[in-house]
């Protein structure tokens, strides 16, 4: 028997290697397309598409390890699908009806608004994406090129951006560009120098804002703070963490309030969201008068410094 596959072999020797060298092509190209399926499924979070697809992330939250179901994933994404499909089919009024109304008053106040400072921003042509569960009701939306659509790689993510299911009349509505809540807090504290209310929290991933009303209640100027430091102005947090305001968007003039008058400010806070997380309080730490004031001989500058505490 081996002598006669020795025969055949020196006869045909040509053929078997040929047939040989196809074999081994046939699986090395096998393997390498096997390779560049997985690494497209792992890009896009586990399976792949070229349209309009989004993608299954198991139960598990990306940030706190929680769990949510798949039937809570299922309803949720179907709303985040039905907001990128019109996005990509360029039916820009029906992705705007799915946004909630504290999205709209807040961020995009008319629909041309949304379609030029959203819609035209990130949807510059079709999207591929996929969904992840960053941190109850918010996920973590990827988007990348649409291969079939642009011909490009759809390697790596083109656009990031994060998605709230709120519900509002009974409907699920989304909160999109990183804004997550708003909340009306309407607390109230004076003392003998201000009287500070904070209205509103506006929560988005990186920061927060909160709209405040401050009125002079004394007989003599007020300044909030002299913004030489960056954490003169904070909120406190139930962990007693200091989240501190971006005083670079604050200017003097906007802190400053003669007597008997009032301001409204917007203060954002350098408190990225995480979920769980309550704030304590508000502080203005470097408050301050300033006045002339008569001595034994002269006039002299006074500065009256002061701390205000406001718990929310």
């Amino acid at each position: 028997m081996l002598n006669k596959l020795i025969r055949y072999y020196n006869q045909n020797r040509k053929k078997v290697w040929i047939v040989v060298l196809v074999i081994v092509f046939a699986i090395c190209l096998l393997q390498v397309l096997n390779y560049f399926a997985k690494k497209d499924s792992n890009n896009l979070g586990g399976n792949s598409s070229t349209q309009d697809t989004a993608i299954y992330q198991p139960d598990q939250s990306l940030v706190t390890g929680g769990t949510i179901s798949k039937k809570t994933y299922e309803k949720q994404s179907t709303l985040i699908d039905n907001f990128i499909k019109n996005c990509n089919a360029g039916k820009v009024e029906d992705a705007y009806n799915l946004i909630s109304d504290d999205c709209k008053n807040i961020l995009y106040p008319s629909l041309e608004y949304f379609t030029t400072n959203y819609y035209n921003l990130v949807f510059t042509e079709k999207r591929d994406y996929s969904i992840e569960n960053w941190a109850g009701d918010t996920y973590r939306i990827n988007m990348t090129h649409d291969l079939l659509a642009t011909g490009k790689s759809n390697e790596g993510v083109v656009t990031q951006d994060y998605y709230t299911i709120v519900t509002e009349n009974g409907e699920s509505k989304l909160n999109i560009n990183g804004f997550v809540s708003s909340e009306d807090l309407n607390k109230e504290k004076q003392d003998k120098h201000i009287q500070i209310k904070v209205i509103k929290r506006e929560k988005y991933m990186d920061y927060e804002i909160y709209n405040v009303s401050v009125k002079n209640v004394s007989d003599k100027e007020i300044i909030l703070d002299d913004l030489q430091n960056d954490n003169t102005i904070y909120i406190l947090d139930n962990s007693d963490i200091k989240h501190s305001a971006y005083s670079n968007e604050l200017i003097k003039e906007s802190l400053t309030i003669a007597s008997k008058g009032t301001t409204n400010l917007k203060i954002k806070f350098a408190n990225p969201y995480i979920q769980g997380r309550k704030i304590r309080s508000m502080t203005f730490s470097k408050a301050y008068s300033e006045y002339m004031e008569k001595g034994l001989y002269a006039y002299a500058n006074v500065r009256d410094e002061f701390s205000f505490t406001i718990n929310l």
